[in-house]
C-alpha cells in the first residue's frame, strides 16, 4: 500500500500532466515561428460579437460529446455506486477492451464529415445516399467481425493483458459486445450529421436522450443488476439510432420528380 500510495503522484502526473505540458509545449513551439505570429491569439482582437455564434456551436458540440461519457463513461461510477464495488475493476477493464472497435471505427470514418459536407454543398445527394449505404455495410461487418473476436477470446485477453483473471458474466460481456457495433453505427451516423451541419437537432435529440438514459441505466442497474444497465443502454442506443436516421432521411431526402 506504501508503494501505490507513493507512486500516485506519479502516476497522475504521467496521465494527465505530461499530456498538459505537451500541448502547451507545442504551442509555444508553434506561435514562436514568424509566418505563425499573426495567428497568435490578442486580448485586442477580441470581439465578443464574432464570439457568439463560435461559443453557440461550440456549447453545442460539447453537449453532443456529453453523450458517450454519459453512455459508458458513468458505468463504473453507477455499477459501483448501484450494484458493487467490487465489480468495478472487471467492468472497467472489459469496457476498455470493447472500446477500441469504436475507436479505431471513428478515426476511419473521420473523413466522410468534410466528405460529406462538401457534396451537400456540390449537391451531390444520391452520391451521400450511396456512400451512406456503404458505409453502414462495411462499418457493421467490420465491428461485428472484431467485436465477435473479442468476445470470443475476451478472457484470454484480459488475462494476457491484465495478468488477472477479471470474469464477468457472459450475458454482460455479450451486451458490451453488442453495443460496440451499435457505437460503430451510431459514427457513421454522426459523420454523416456534422457533415450536414445538423448540430442543433442533435442537441435537441441527445439532452433528452441523455437524461432518459441515464434514469433507465439506474433503475435496470438497481432492479437487474449489471446485465440490465448493460442491456438497457443498448436498447436504449437502439432507439437513438432509429431518431437519429430520421434526422438523416429528412436532411437528405430526394426532391420529388415531376414525372
Amino acid at each position: 500500500m506504501k508503494v501505490g500510495a507513493t507512486n500516485l503522484p506519479t502516476l497522475v502526473f504521467g496521465v494527465i500532466g505530461i499530456p498538459v505540458l505537451v500541448s502547451w509545449l507545442s504551442v509555444f513551439v508553434v506561435f514562436r515561428r514568424a509566418e505563425m505570429q499573426a495567428l497568435m491569439p490578442r486580448i485586442k482582437l477580441f470581439d465578443k460579437r464574432i464570439l457568439k455564434p463560435y461559443l453557440i456551436t461550440g456549447l453545442s458540440f460539447l453537449a453532443i460529446q456529453l453523450v458517450p461519457y454519459v453512455e459508458v463513461g458513468m458505468d463504473t461510477i453507477l455499477a459501483g455506486t448501484l450494484i458493487s464495488i467490487s465489480i468495478v475493476p472487471a467492468l472497467d477493464v472489459h469496457t476498455r477492451l470493447f472500446t477500441y472497435v469504436p475507436a479505431l471505427a471513428s478515426i476511419a470514418l473521420f473523413p466522410l464529415w468534410p466528405a460529406i459536407a462538401n457534396a451537400k454543398a456540390a449537391g451531390d445527394i444520391a452520391w451521400i445516399l450511396k456512400i451512406r449505404r456503404w458505409a453502414y455495410l462495411l462499418v457493421c461487418a467490420i465491428a461485428m467481425t472484431l467485436s465477435g473476436l473479442l468476445l470470443l477470446n475476451v478472457k484470454q485477453i484480459i488475462i494476457w493483458w491484465t495478468k488477472q483473471a477479471l470474469n464477468l458474466p457472459t450475458s454482460v460481456v455479450t451486451g458490451m459486445a453488442v453495443f460496440a457495433v451499435l457505437t460503430c453505427l451510431g459514427s457513421v451516423q454522426s459523420m454523416f450529421l456534422n457533415g450536414a451541419g445538423i448540430i442543433k437537432k442533435q442537441v435537441y435529440l441527445y439532452l433528452p436522450y441523455i437524461l432518459i438514459l441515464l434514469s433507465i441505466k439506474s433503475i435496470s442497474a438497481i432492479s437487474f443488476g449489471l446485465t440490465g444497465m448493460v442491456w438497457s443502454l443498448n436498447i436504449c442506443f437502439i432507439a437513438r439510432l432509429y431518431f437519429a436516421e430520421k434526422l438523416l432521411r429528412q436532411a437528405f431526402e430526394r426532391p420529388p420528380s415531376n414525372k
